[in-house]
């Protein structure tokens, strides 16, 4: 790095401008040096606060054996991660396919079960050197999008759309995960497995050890808001109350810490995995002219190449001066501008500002403008410059694999830098610079890549089609019954004449195939799961109508899918509320707000039995595959061939108010630059 170190010496001692007078020794946010070589090897001593069961690692390994040859599992084998691949769209017939489809590429782009098994490894290779359980670590890695949808977060949007407009719940993957497992006896029959291989084993604890398992899964979807992780037991009647929650209270997910630090690890390894992942497939998925989303490493994720790279050159070396010198000026800069950030922000908010403080805010703004101005020259001449010549170097080695290796160094920085500021304690941290550019790197995806992964067929026809199925099948549902199962009591369930004839029908026709697994399925289900889940609707009920009464009062704004419906559904609320007298000419009290949202329940609560039905059916064609979900649809006369050869671009999404709230979220990690101290970041 010779050809810019003597600029960048020059830059390096420019700086400075809110705290005159300190070196920059002096106000070092975090000393970054050589790690341990032994580091990522597996501790000698179990952690303190590592979860234990009277268990073997046999024991164990054996019940992460029965999760991944049961039918959910090997389901995640045929669900997208990012976008659907060429293989899991029903045949079509297109002119010059590859130009589109590339199917060479496109059937490289990461599995939802390729991702589940990846997290589980990284898992594995945190939980190792931080002497906590590995086996626990791995079987929640392996497990945490078992209850995922078709279509990955496309399908998962459509399916929480269509809960929302028929007011039935919330369709959330993690919570699911945990449904799928009970539902679908995946737990029941690895403890048939265990105790035919060992006979003796210790069936409580088992029992415990799938208990956290499933916490793993559940509280694995809040990385949103993940900074430091502190876990937090809590009971299994705890456990099952947050999951009660997720599916009855819209973004309760987000909410849930982890019990155990191995669930802990699960969140951060989750991140890990798709940020790797979504990179690679950004090199490999087509825009709708045919060119690849990402053509190279351009300048903002060279950038954070660049402080990955000097911080793995430090760990390998600690007296690597210039890698050193680079984290620390940005180490400072960084910090420089928080303590900006924070001064103005106080001194805008200030009821009774003086002319001093105009003054004031308008010279720190200025200084912050300078740092800001100096900062990027440090990122454009140094950081860069620093990331490119790696990459030269690489591409002149083998320039076919320079992608995987940048990909796969900038993970292990993370991994190793997560374990080595976790190591001793009783919670999950990065170090302050290294957290920062983490999150840097996970929004740069969502803004760079997110937004070409949904083909347009997943805009519009889909999620229609989606609704449609739904609605057929809730039909179907409502003719057979099977909502009085639910809150039978202990008199023994009966069909009427009427619907009885009706499940007759549908067993012996060849076109209601369909509506017979699904009703198979519910069937099979016993009365308290279902009277779990028709108490779960009621409770959505409520949780839905208030927000729907916030849409219609112009209080926020609907950011799903199926907008034009759910248009209609908020003018029909405010026909609703009109006809009740409520002015909506002008803002309501408190207390009429209060009797307008129980007017609206208890008018929703006439539909119990038909929105049930809503729930059963969106929750089981959640769970279908790309391809399955498509040929229903396709069976069913809902979407066509033209639908899908006309739908199959990947085009950059044009006013999603969904993917702007998700840029907006997760940009609010941008701030994740404070070092650990009196003032955790905490969920």
């Amino acid at each position: 790095m010779e050809n810019f170190d003597e600029n960048f010496d020059d830059l390096y001692h420019e700086t400075g401008y809110s705290n005159k007078g300190q070196s920059i020794e002096e106000m070092m946010l975090y000393n970054y040096g050589e790690m341990d070589p032994n580091l990522m090897e597996y501790a000698e001593k179990p952690a303190p606060n590592i979860k234990t069961f009277n268990l073997t690692k046999a024991q164990m390994d054996q019940i992460i054996r029965s999760i991944t040859k049961s039918a959910a599992f090997m389901r995640t084998g045929q669900k997208s991660m990012m976008s659907p691949q060429s293989s899991t769209i029903v045949p079509i017939e297109i002119e010059d396919e590859d130009e589109v489809i590339s199917p060479e590429a496109d059937a490289l782009i990461q599995t939802r079960q390729e991702h589940m098994e990846e997290v589980a490894r990284i898992a594995k290779t945190i939980a190792g050197p931080l002497g906590l359980n590995i086996n626990l670590a791995e079987a929640s890695g392996i497990s945490h999008d078992i209850g995922h949808s078709f279509n990955g977060h496309s399908g998962e949007r459509m399916i929480e759309a269509v809960a929302m407009l028929h007011n039935c719940g919330h369709f959330v993957h993690s919570a699911m995960g945990a449904y799928v497992m009970e539902r679908e006896k995946i737990v029941k029959l690895a403890f048939e497995e265990l105790k035919q291989l060992f006979p003796k084993v210790d069936e409580q604890d088992a029992r415990e050890f799938t208990r956290y398992v499933i916490d793993g899964v559940i509280s694995h979807n809040g990385e949103g808001v993940v900074g430091t992780i502190i876990p937090k037991d809590k009971t299994a009647e705890k456990m099952q109350e947050e999951l009660r929650r997720c599916f009855t209270e819209k973004g309760f997910d987000k909410k849930i810490i982890p019990a155990t630090m191995e669930a802990g690890i699960i969140r951060f390894a989750d991140i890990m995995a798709y940020m790797r992942s979504d990179i690679l497939d950004g090199f490999r998925m087509k825009n709708e002219n045919g060119e690849k989303i990402l053509n190279g490493f351009d300048r903002d994720y060279l950038a954070i190449i660049g402080t990955c790279l000097a911080r793995e050159r430090i760990s390998q070396n600690g007296d690597d001066k210039f890698a050193k010198k680079m984290l620390d000026f940005e180490n400072k800069s960084l910090l420089e501008i928080y303590k900006l950030d924070a001064i103005i922000n106080n001194l805008e908010q200030k009821e009774n500002k003086t002319p001093d403080d105009e003054e004031e805010i308008i010279r720190r703004q200025i200084e912050r403008r300078l740092l800001y101005k100096e900062y990027e020259r440090f990122t454009n001449e140094i950081k860069i410059k620093y990331a490119e010549q790696y990459i030269y170097e690489l591409e002149s080695q083998d320039q076919s694999r320079v992608k995987e290796r940048v990909t796969n160094k900038k993970q292990n920085v993370f991994i190793k830098d997560l374990v080595e500021e976790s190591k001793g304690k009783d919670y999950l941290t990065l170090s302050p610079l290294i957290r920062k550019t983490f999150f840097a790197l996970r929004d740069l995806n969502v803004r760079k890549i997110v937004p070409y992964t949904r083909r347009e067929y997943e805009y519009k026809n889909m999620p229609m089609a989606v609704n449609q199925l739904v609605e057929q099948q809730a039909e179907s549902l409502l003719k057979t019954g099977i909502v009085r199962k639910a809150y039978a009591e202990d008199s023994e369930y009966e069909m009427t004449a009427e619907q009885k004839n009706y499940v007759d029908e549908i067993e012996k026709g060849d076109s209601t195939e369909f509506e017979r697994k699904i009703y198979h399925y519910i069937d099979k289900l016993t009365m308290t799961q279902l009277k779990e889940l028709y108490n779960n609707t009621k409770a959505a009920i409520e949780d839905i109508a208030n927000l729907d009464l916030g849409y219609a009062l112009g209080e926020k704004e609907y950011s799903g899918d199926l907008d034009e419906l759910y248009r209609s559904k908020i003018i029909g609320v405010k026909h609703f509320l009109t006809k009740k007298k409520y002015p909506l000419n002008k803002v309501l009290t408190k207390e009429q707000r209060e009797s307008a949202l129980k007017d609206l329940i208890q008018e929703r609560m006439k539909k119990l039995d038909e929105t049930f039905t809503y729930k059963l059916a969106a929750e089981y064609i959640a769970g279908m595959t790309d391809r399955s979900i498509l040929q229903r649809l396709f069976e069913k006369g809902l979407m066509t061939n033209n639908d899908i050869k006309n739908g199959i671009n990947r085009k950059e999404a044009d006013n999603d108010i969904g993917l702007t709230s998700l840029q907006k979220v997760f940009s609010k990690n941008d701030g994740m630059i404070v070092p650990d101290g009196d003032n955790e970041i905490v969920l």
